[in-house]
């Protein structure tokens, strides 16, 4: 199972993605590369099944925006 992760106080050299409500039930969510942040995330694997391991794969820049809205 794969895993990404932008989260610098759980995964140190991550980045925080940004969140915008844009309307009443609507948000933004992203990690933009021209940020000060600079959109970087690790790539954790983990196990399926057996005992629960979780390895690093390495950090990368990963930019993105999604926008969701509730009906």
């Amino acid at each position: 199972m794969w895993t990404v992760r932008f989260d610098p106080v759980h995964y140190p050299g991550t980045n925080y993605v940004s969140v915008t409500r844009t309307g009443q039930a609507a948000w933004t969510i992203e990690a933009n590369a021209s940020m000060s942040t600079g959109a970087m995330a690790e790539l954790i694997a983990s196990t399926t099944s057996g005992r629960y391991v979780t390895y690093g794969e390495g950090f990368y820049q990963m930019p993105f925006s999604v926008s969701l809205t509730q009906p």
